[in-house]
Protein backbone atom coordinates (compact mmCIF):
# COMPACT_ATOMS: atom_id res chain seq x y z
CA UNK A 1 0.00 0.00 0.00
CA UNK A 2 1.91 3.05 -1.27
CA UNK A 3 1.97 6.54 0.20
CA UNK A 4 -0.40 7.86 -2.48
CA UNK A 5 -3.03 5.20 -1.70
CA UNK A 6 -2.67 5.78 2.03
CA UNK A 7 -3.22 9.53 1.49
CA UNK A 8 -6.29 8.82 -0.65
CA UNK A 9 -7.75 6.54 2.02
CA UNK A 10 -7.31 9.11 4.77
CA UNK A 11 -8.80 11.82 2.56
CA UNK A 12 -11.77 9.62 1.66
CA UNK A 13 -12.32 8.78 5.32
CA UNK A 14 -12.49 12.43 6.26
CA UNK A 15 -15.11 13.07 3.59
CA UNK A 16 -17.30 10.11 4.56
CA UNK A 17 -17.41 10.56 8.35
CA UNK A 18 -20.90 10.38 9.88
CA UNK A 19 -20.28 12.73 12.77
CA UNK A 20 -19.47 10.07 15.34
CA UNK A 21 -17.33 7.48 13.57
CA UNK A 22 -15.04 7.05 10.61
CA UNK A 23 -14.99 4.15 8.16
CA UNK A 24 -11.68 3.81 6.36
CA UNK A 25 -11.90 1.13 3.67
CA UNK A 26 -8.90 -0.28 1.87
CA UNK A 27 -9.10 -0.61 -1.92
CA UNK A 28 -9.36 -4.12 -3.34
CA UNK A 29 -5.98 -5.55 -4.17
CA UNK A 30 -4.14 -3.21 -1.80
CA UNK A 31 -1.14 -4.89 -0.24
CA UNK A 32 -0.25 -4.18 3.37
CA UNK A 33 2.75 -6.15 4.52
CA UNK A 34 3.35 -6.78 8.19
CA UNK A 35 6.72 -5.06 8.08
CA UNK A 36 5.08 -1.89 6.71
CA UNK A 37 2.41 -1.73 9.39
CA UNK A 38 4.51 0.14 11.96
CA UNK A 39 5.14 3.05 9.60
CA UNK A 40 1.43 3.33 8.77
CA UNK A 41 0.48 3.27 12.45
CA UNK A 42 2.81 6.24 12.91
CA UNK A 43 1.15 8.03 10.00
CA UNK A 44 -2.31 7.27 11.35
CA UNK A 45 -1.30 8.76 14.68
CA UNK A 46 -0.35 11.97 12.87
CA UNK A 47 -3.17 12.15 10.33
CA UNK A 48 -6.01 10.80 12.52
CA UNK A 49 -5.08 11.60 16.14
CA UNK A 50 -8.64 11.00 17.40
CA UNK A 51 -8.90 7.51 15.90
CA UNK A 52 -10.81 5.20 18.27
CA UNK A 53 -11.34 2.09 16.14
CA UNK A 54 -9.26 0.22 13.59
CA UNK A 55 -10.36 -2.86 11.67
CA UNK A 56 -7.97 -4.80 9.44
CA UNK A 57 -9.88 -7.74 7.98
CA UNK A 58 -8.85 -10.63 5.71
CA UNK A 59 -5.39 -9.36 4.94
CA UNK A 60 -3.36 -12.47 5.88
CA UNK A 61 -1.77 -10.20 8.46
CA UNK A 62 0.73 -12.14 10.64
CA UNK A 63 2.18 -9.74 13.19
CA UNK A 64 0.83 -6.72 15.03
CA UNK A 65 3.06 -3.62 15.14
CA UNK A 66 4.59 -2.68 18.48
CA UNK A 67 3.85 1.04 18.21
CA UNK A 68 0.07 0.93 18.67
CA UNK A 69 0.55 3.07 21.77
CA UNK A 70 1.02 6.04 19.43
CA UNK A 71 -2.71 5.89 18.78
CA UNK A 72 -3.56 7.49 22.09
CA UNK A 73 -7.34 7.47 21.50
CA UNK A 74 -7.56 3.86 20.26
CA UNK A 75 -10.31 1.91 22.03
CA UNK A 76 -11.14 -0.89 19.59
CA UNK A 77 -8.75 -3.03 17.55
CA UNK A 78 -10.35 -5.58 15.21
CA UNK A 79 -8.17 -7.99 13.25
CA UNK A 80 -10.54 -10.79 12.15
CA UNK A 81 -9.68 -13.34 9.47
CA UNK A 82 -5.93 -12.90 9.43
CA UNK A 83 -2.97 -15.13 10.39
CA UNK A 84 -1.92 -13.62 13.70
CA UNK A 85 -0.36 -16.17 16.07
CA UNK A 86 0.74 -13.98 18.98
CA UNK A 87 0.36 -10.50 20.40
CA UNK A 88 3.07 -7.93 21.13
CA UNK A 89 3.99 -7.63 24.78
CA UNK A 90 3.50 -3.86 24.84
CA UNK A 91 -0.29 -3.83 24.31
CA UNK A 92 -0.52 -2.63 27.90
CA UNK A 93 0.92 0.68 26.69
CA UNK A 94 -2.17 1.41 24.58
CA UNK A 95 -3.89 3.62 27.16
CA UNK A 96 -7.58 3.13 26.32
CA UNK A 97 -7.81 -0.26 24.55
CA UNK A 98 -11.18 -1.75 25.56
CA UNK A 99 -12.07 -4.12 22.70
CA UNK A 100 -9.87 -6.68 20.93
CA UNK A 101 -11.30 -8.82 18.14
CA UNK A 102 -8.99 -11.64 17.00
CA UNK A 103 -11.52 -14.01 15.41
CA UNK A 104 -10.33 -16.41 12.71
CA UNK A 105 -6.62 -16.14 13.26
CA UNK A 106 -3.93 -18.73 14.07
CA UNK A 107 -3.76 -18.67 17.87
CA UNK A 108 -2.95 -22.05 19.45
CA UNK A 109 -2.60 -20.69 22.98
CA UNK A 110 -4.54 -18.11 24.95
CA UNK A 111 -2.38 -14.92 24.76
CA UNK A 112 -2.19 -14.70 28.54
CA UNK A 113 1.11 -12.89 29.01
CA UNK A 114 0.36 -10.21 26.42
CA UNK A 115 -3.06 -9.40 27.89
CA UNK A 116 -2.73 -9.92 31.62
CA UNK A 117 -1.69 -6.29 32.21
CA UNK A 118 -4.07 -4.70 29.68
CA UNK A 119 -6.35 -3.60 32.49
CA UNK A 120 -8.52 -1.41 30.23
CA UNK A 121 -9.63 -4.42 28.17
CA UNK A 122 -13.36 -5.22 28.50
CA UNK A 123 -14.12 -7.37 25.44
CA UNK A 124 -11.93 -10.15 23.99
CA UNK A 125 -12.94 -12.25 20.98
CA UNK A 126 -10.72 -15.25 20.21
CA UNK A 127 -13.37 -17.28 18.41
CA UNK A 128 -12.49 -19.59 15.52
CA UNK A 129 -8.87 -20.17 16.47
CA UNK A 130 -7.08 -23.36 17.60
CA UNK A 131 -6.80 -22.71 21.34
CA UNK A 132 -6.97 -25.80 23.57
CA UNK A 133 -5.79 -24.50 26.98
CA UNK A 134 -6.07 -21.34 29.06
CA UNK A 135 -3.47 -20.43 31.68
CA UNK A 136 -4.94 -20.00 35.17
CA UNK A 137 -4.93 -16.34 36.22
CA UNK A 138 -4.15 -15.12 39.71
CA UNK A 139 -6.97 -13.74 41.86
CA UNK A 140 -6.46 -10.17 40.72
CA UNK A 141 -5.87 -10.91 37.03
CA UNK A 142 -8.44 -10.53 34.24
CA UNK A 143 -11.03 -9.17 36.66
CA UNK A 144 -11.43 -6.24 34.24
CA UNK A 145 -12.74 -8.50 31.45
CA UNK A 146 -16.50 -8.44 30.83
CA UNK A 147 -16.97 -10.25 27.50
CA UNK A 148 -15.01 -13.36 26.45
CA UNK A 149 -15.67 -15.24 23.21
CA UNK A 150 -13.93 -18.60 22.67
CA UNK A 151 -16.33 -20.13 20.15
CA UNK A 152 -15.06 -22.82 17.77
CA UNK A 153 -11.66 -23.55 19.26
CA UNK A 154 -10.00 -26.87 20.12
CA UNK A 155 -11.08 -27.37 23.75
CA UNK A 156 -11.85 -30.96 24.74
CA UNK A 157 -12.63 -30.03 28.34
CA UNK A 158 -14.11 -26.86 29.79
CA UNK A 159 -11.29 -24.39 30.54
CA UNK A 160 -12.05 -23.97 34.25
CA UNK A 161 -9.48 -21.17 34.38
CA UNK A 162 -12.14 -18.99 32.75
CA UNK A 163 -14.18 -19.33 35.94
CA UNK A 164 -11.54 -17.23 37.70
CA UNK A 165 -12.55 -14.27 35.52
CA UNK A 166 -15.36 -13.58 37.93
CA UNK A 167 -16.56 -10.26 36.50
CA UNK A 168 -17.51 -11.73 33.14
CA UNK A 169 -20.94 -10.64 31.92
CA UNK A 170 -20.89 -12.61 28.65
CA UNK A 171 -19.19 -15.93 27.88
CA UNK A 172 -19.31 -17.83 24.60
CA UNK A 173 -17.87 -21.36 24.47
CA UNK A 174 -20.09 -22.67 21.69
CA UNK A 175 -18.90 -25.23 19.14
CA UNK A 176 -16.13 -26.83 21.14
CA UNK A 177 -16.15 -30.46 22.33
CA UNK A 178 -17.02 -29.93 25.96
CA UNK A 179 -18.25 -33.18 27.58
CA UNK A 180 -19.53 -31.34 30.67
CA UNK A 181 -19.82 -27.97 32.36
CA UNK A 182 -17.87 -27.62 35.64
CA UNK A 183 -19.27 -26.81 39.06
CA UNK A 184 -16.94 -23.81 39.09
CA UNK A 185 -19.14 -22.10 36.53
CA UNK A 186 -21.25 -21.03 39.49
CA UNK A 187 -18.47 -18.60 40.41
CA UNK A 188 -19.43 -16.38 37.46
CA UNK A 189 -22.15 -14.67 39.46
CA UNK A 190 -22.21 -11.57 37.23
CA UNK A 191 -22.84 -13.56 34.07
CA UNK A 192 -25.82 -12.34 32.02
CA UNK A 193 -25.26 -14.25 28.79
CA UNK A 194 -23.94 -17.82 28.51
CA UNK A 195 -23.63 -19.44 25.08
CA UNK A 196 -22.60 -23.10 25.11
CA UNK A 197 -24.42 -24.53 22.11
CA UNK A 198 -22.95 -27.31 19.93
CA UNK A 199 -21.02 -29.18 22.62
CA UNK A 200 -21.40 -32.68 24.08
CA UNK A 201 -22.63 -32.26 27.67
CA UNK A 202 -25.75 -34.10 28.88
CA UNK A 203 -26.65 -32.10 31.99
CA UNK A 204 -26.44 -28.68 33.59
CA UNK A 205 -24.51 -28.59 36.88
CA UNK A 206 -26.34 -27.75 40.10
CA UNK A 207 -24.14 -24.67 40.49
CA UNK A 208 -26.24 -23.06 37.74
CA UNK A 209 -28.59 -21.91 40.49
CA UNK A 210 -25.96 -19.34 41.46
CA UNK A 211 -26.15 -17.51 38.10
CA UNK A 212 -29.03 -15.35 39.24
CA UNK A 213 -28.24 -12.50 36.84
CA UNK A 214 -28.38 -14.73 33.77
CA UNK A 215 -30.61 -13.31 31.04
CA UNK A 216 -29.60 -15.39 28.01
CA UNK A 217 -28.87 -19.12 28.13
CA UNK A 218 -28.26 -21.06 24.93
CA UNK A 219 -27.44 -24.74 25.38
CA UNK A 220 -28.81 -25.93 22.05
CA UNK A 221 -27.36 -28.88 20.13
CA UNK A 222 -26.07 -30.84 23.11
CA UNK A 223 -27.19 -34.10 24.72
CA UNK A 224 -29.47 -32.74 27.46
CA UNK A 225 -32.14 -35.19 28.59
CA UNK A 226 -33.91 -32.80 30.92
CA UNK A 227 -34.19 -29.22 32.06
CA UNK A 228 -33.32 -29.22 35.77
CA UNK A 229 -35.89 -27.93 38.24
CA UNK A 230 -33.20 -25.58 39.57
CA UNK A 231 -33.79 -23.43 36.53
CA UNK A 232 -36.46 -21.77 38.66
CA UNK A 233 -33.68 -19.79 40.38
CA UNK A 234 -32.81 -17.97 37.14
CA UNK A 235 -35.52 -15.39 37.76
CA UNK A 236 -34.05 -12.84 35.32
CA UNK A 237 -33.94 -15.22 32.36
CA UNK A 238 -35.09 -13.46 29.19
CA UNK A 239 -34.07 -15.96 26.47
CA UNK A 240 -33.74 -19.72 26.88
CA UNK A 241 -32.71 -21.91 23.95
CA UNK A 242 -32.33 -25.66 24.30
CA UNK A 243 -32.99 -26.72 20.73
CA UNK A 244 -31.98 -30.11 19.34
CA UNK A 245 -31.36 -31.97 22.58
CA UNK A 246 -33.17 -35.03 23.98
CA UNK A 247 -35.53 -33.26 26.39
CA UNK A 248 -38.74 -35.21 27.05
CA UNK A 249 -40.78 -32.70 29.06
CA UNK A 250 -41.12 -29.05 29.99
CA UNK A 251 -40.68 -28.75 33.77
CA UNK A 252 -43.28 -26.73 35.65
CA UNK A 253 -40.44 -24.71 37.21
CA UNK A 254 -39.62 -23.30 33.78
CA UNK A 255 -43.17 -21.97 33.51
CA UNK A 256 -42.56 -19.88 36.62
CA UNK A 257 -39.93 -17.73 34.90
CA UNK A 258 -42.34 -14.91 34.15
CA UNK A 259 -39.67 -12.61 32.67
CA UNK A 260 -39.02 -15.06 29.87
CA UNK A 261 -39.49 -13.47 26.42
CA UNK A 262 -38.03 -16.09 24.05
CA UNK A 263 -38.33 -19.86 24.54
CA UNK A 264 -36.99 -22.28 21.93
CA UNK A 265 -37.29 -26.01 22.58
CA UNK A 266 -37.60 -27.31 19.02
CA UNK A 267 -35.99 -30.55 17.96
CA UNK A 268 -36.52 -32.42 21.22
CA UNK A 269 -38.79 -35.30 22.34
CA UNK A 270 -41.66 -33.34 23.89
CA UNK A 271 -44.99 -35.15 23.88
CA UNK A 272 -47.00 -32.63 25.91
CA UNK A 273 -47.03 -28.95 26.73
CA UNK A 274 -48.07 -28.16 30.32
CA UNK A 275 -51.09 -25.99 31.10
CA UNK A 276 -48.81 -23.82 33.25
CA UNK A 277 -47.17 -22.52 30.07
CA UNK A 278 -49.79 -19.74 30.27
CA UNK A 279 -47.87 -18.23 33.20
CA UNK A 280 -45.28 -16.92 30.73
CA UNK A 281 -47.23 -13.74 30.12
CA UNK A 282 -44.22 -11.84 28.72
CA UNK A 283 -43.33 -14.50 26.16
CA UNK A 284 -43.22 -13.09 22.61
CA UNK A 285 -41.70 -16.10 20.79
CA UNK A 286 -42.35 -19.79 21.44
CA UNK A 287 -40.82 -22.50 19.27
CA UNK A 288 -41.89 -26.11 19.89
CA UNK A 289 -41.47 -27.36 16.34
CA UNK A 290 -39.95 -30.77 15.52
CA UNK A 291 -41.28 -32.50 18.62
CA UNK A 292 -43.96 -35.16 19.26
CA UNK A 293 -46.86 -32.98 20.42
CA UNK A 294 -50.36 -34.31 19.72
CA UNK A 295 -52.26 -31.43 21.36
CA UNK A 296 -51.93 -28.00 22.92
CA UNK A 297 -53.29 -27.01 26.34
CA UNK A 298 -56.47 -24.95 26.39
CA UNK A 299 -54.57 -22.41 28.45
CA UNK A 300 -52.47 -21.46 25.42
CA UNK A 301 -54.57 -18.31 25.06
CA UNK A 302 -53.05 -16.99 28.27
CA UNK A 303 -49.81 -16.14 26.46
CA UNK A 304 -51.03 -12.59 26.06
CA UNK A 305 -47.78 -11.13 24.65
CA UNK A 306 -47.08 -13.91 22.13
CA UNK A 307 -46.22 -12.76 18.61
CA UNK A 308 -44.58 -15.83 17.07
CA UNK A 309 -45.63 -19.46 17.56
CA UNK A 310 -43.80 -22.27 15.75
CA UNK A 311 -45.43 -25.74 15.91
CA UNK A 312 -44.53 -27.37 12.61
CA UNK A 313 -43.38 -31.00 12.33
CA UNK A 314 -45.34 -32.30 15.30
CA UNK A 315 -48.33 -34.68 15.47
CA UNK A 316 -51.01 -32.14 16.34
CA UNK A 317 -54.48 -33.49 15.62
CA UNK A 318 -56.45 -30.40 16.61
CA UNK A 319 -56.12 -26.84 17.85
CA UNK A 320 -57.90 -25.51 20.95
CA UNK A 321 -60.44 -22.79 20.24
CA UNK A 322 -58.66 -20.67 22.87
CA UNK A 323 -55.87 -20.03 20.39
CA UNK A 324 -58.01 -17.13 19.15
CA UNK A 325 -57.22 -15.34 22.43
CA UNK A 326 -53.68 -14.69 21.22
CA UNK A 327 -54.55 -11.17 20.12
CA UNK A 328 -50.95 -10.09 19.46
CA UNK A 329 -49.97 -13.15 17.46
CA UNK A 330 -48.43 -12.32 14.08
CA UNK A 331 -46.87 -15.63 13.01
CA UNK A 332 -48.51 -19.05 13.38
CA UNK A 333 -46.67 -21.99 11.78
CA UNK A 334 -48.52 -25.33 11.73
CA UNK A 335 -47.43 -27.17 8.61
CA UNK A 336 -46.56 -30.88 8.67
CA UNK A 337 -48.95 -31.93 11.44
CA UNK A 338 -52.03 -34.19 11.56
CA UNK A 339 -54.69 -31.49 11.54
CA UNK A 340 -57.92 -32.73 9.94
CA UNK A 341 -60.03 -29.72 10.90
CA UNK A 342 -59.50 -26.17 12.05
CA UNK A 343 -61.43 -24.38 14.79
CA UNK A 344 -64.05 -22.01 13.37
CA UNK A 345 -62.65 -19.36 15.72
CA UNK A 346 -59.49 -19.24 13.59
CA UNK A 347 -61.27 -16.78 11.28
CA UNK A 348 -61.14 -14.23 14.06
CA UNK A 349 -57.33 -14.14 13.92
CA UNK A 350 -57.21 -11.56 11.16
CA UNK A 351 -54.23 -9.89 12.80
CA UNK A 352 -52.01 -12.76 11.61
CA UNK A 353 -49.42 -11.77 9.05
CA UNK A 354 -48.11 -15.27 8.42
CA UNK A 355 -49.98 -18.56 8.63
CA UNK A 356 -48.63 -21.91 7.45
CA UNK A 357 -50.91 -24.98 7.20
CA UNK A 358 -49.66 -27.04 4.28
CA UNK A 359 -49.02 -30.77 4.58
CA UNK A 360 -51.91 -31.43 6.95
CA UNK A 361 -54.76 -33.89 6.15
CA UNK A 362 -57.35 -31.10 5.86
CA UNK A 363 -60.43 -31.31 3.61
CA UNK A 364 -59.95 -30.81 -0.10
CA UNK A 365 -61.59 -27.38 -0.26
CA UNK A 366 -59.35 -26.03 2.49
CA UNK A 367 -56.24 -27.48 0.88
CA UNK A 368 -57.17 -25.93 -2.48
CA UNK A 369 -57.60 -22.53 -0.86
CA UNK A 370 -54.20 -22.88 0.82
CA UNK A 371 -52.59 -23.95 -2.43
CA UNK A 372 -54.16 -21.30 -4.65
CA UNK A 373 -54.48 -18.30 -2.33
CA UNK A 374 -52.34 -19.07 0.69
CA UNK A 375 -53.42 -19.97 4.21
CA UNK A 376 -54.23 -16.37 5.14
CA UNK A 377 -57.13 -16.53 2.67
CA UNK A 378 -58.90 -18.80 5.19
CA UNK A 379 -59.23 -15.80 7.50
CA UNK A 380 -61.16 -13.66 5.02
CA UNK A 381 -64.76 -13.01 6.06
CA UNK A 382 -67.28 -14.82 3.85
CA UNK A 383 -70.24 -12.53 4.59
CA UNK A 384 -70.15 -9.58 2.20
CA UNK A 385 -71.55 -7.31 4.93
CA UNK A 386 -68.85 -8.43 7.32
CA UNK A 387 -66.21 -7.21 4.89
CA UNK A 388 -67.23 -3.63 5.74
CA UNK A 389 -67.45 -4.14 9.49
CA UNK A 390 -63.84 -4.56 10.54
CA UNK A 391 -62.07 -1.98 12.73
CA UNK A 392 -58.44 -1.05 12.46
CA UNK A 393 -55.88 -2.95 14.49
CA UNK A 394 -55.83 -0.13 17.05
CA UNK A 395 -59.53 -0.63 17.72
CA UNK A 396 -60.76 2.76 16.49
CA UNK A 397 -63.76 1.14 14.80
CA UNK A 398 -63.12 2.73 11.42
CA UNK A 399 -64.96 0.78 8.70
CA UNK A 400 -62.63 -0.63 6.09
CA UNK A 401 -62.63 -3.32 3.48
CA UNK A 402 -60.74 -6.46 4.49
CA UNK A 403 -57.74 -5.99 2.21
CA UNK A 404 -57.25 -2.36 3.25
CA UNK A 405 -57.56 -3.48 6.86
CA UNK A 406 -54.78 -6.03 6.46
CA UNK A 407 -52.43 -3.47 4.94
CA UNK A 408 -53.00 -1.13 7.86
CA UNK A 409 -52.67 -4.00 10.31
CA UNK A 410 -49.28 -4.90 8.88
CA UNK A 411 -48.05 -1.33 9.22
CA UNK A 412 -49.25 -0.88 12.77
CA UNK A 413 -48.40 -4.32 14.17
CA UNK A 414 -44.98 -5.06 12.71
CA UNK A 415 -43.13 -2.36 14.69
CA UNK A 416 -44.57 -3.86 17.88
CA UNK A 417 -42.78 -7.12 17.17
CA UNK A 418 -39.52 -5.55 18.24
CA UNK A 419 -40.74 -3.94 21.45
CA UNK A 420 -40.04 -5.48 24.85
CA UNK A 421 -43.13 -6.23 26.96
CA UNK A 422 -44.05 -3.43 29.31
CA UNK A 423 -43.57 -5.67 32.35
CA UNK A 424 -39.99 -6.50 31.45
CA UNK A 425 -37.20 -4.78 33.36
CA UNK A 426 -33.54 -5.39 32.73
CA UNK A 427 -30.09 -3.95 33.17
CA UNK A 428 -28.40 -6.05 30.53
CA UNK A 429 -26.53 -4.29 27.77
CA UNK A 430 -25.92 -7.34 25.61
CA UNK A 431 -29.46 -8.34 24.74
CA UNK A 432 -31.88 -5.67 25.86
CA UNK A 433 -33.34 -3.05 23.55
CA UNK A 434 -32.99 0.56 24.58
CA UNK A 435 -35.42 3.29 23.66
CA UNK A 436 -33.68 6.50 22.63
CA UNK A 437 -35.56 9.73 22.27
CA UNK A 438 -35.18 11.20 18.82
CA UNK A 439 -33.22 14.42 18.63
CA UNK A 440 -32.45 16.80 15.78
CA UNK A 441 -29.48 15.80 13.70
CA UNK A 442 -26.29 17.14 15.17
CA UNK A 443 -23.81 19.06 13.02
CA UNK A 444 -21.09 16.93 11.49
CA UNK A 445 -18.26 16.38 13.95
CA UNK A 446 -14.66 16.97 13.00
CA UNK A 447 -13.13 14.15 15.04
CA UNK A 448 -12.23 10.96 13.22
CA UNK A 449 -13.23 7.94 15.27
CA UNK A 450 -12.77 4.66 13.43
CA UNK A 451 -10.87 3.15 10.54
CA UNK A 452 -11.67 -0.05 8.69
CA UNK A 453 -9.14 -1.54 6.30
CA UNK A 454 -10.55 -4.46 4.37
CA UNK A 455 -9.58 -6.36 1.27
CA UNK A 456 -7.08 -9.00 0.31
CA UNK A 457 -3.78 -8.06 1.86
CA UNK A 458 -0.68 -10.16 2.24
Amino acid sequence: MGNQLFTELVSSAREERDGSSLILEGAKGAKLKSKEAASYIKKLATELPQLEEIEIKAHKFKTIPTNLHLLTSLQSLKLPDNKVEKLPSDLKLVPHLAELDLRQNAFKEFPFDALVNVTTLRSLNLGFNQISVVQEPKKTEFLHLRDLDLESNAFTTFPVEVCCMTNLVRLNLSANRLPQLPLDIGRLIHLEELLVRRNNFDELPVSFRQLKKLRVLDCSENLLKEIPSDISTLVNLHTFEAQHNQIAEIPLELCGLTRLVVLKLNGNQLKTCPEQIAQLVNLTELSLKENELTSLPTTIGGLSSLRKLFLEYNHLESLPSQIVELKKLLVLILHNNNLKTLPVELKEMRHLLRLSLQDNPLDEATLNTIKNEGALALLKPTDVNERYDIGTISGTGTLRKYDTFRRNARKSVLPEAHEAPAAMTSTSTSTSTSTVASTPSAPAQTSLKAATISGTLF
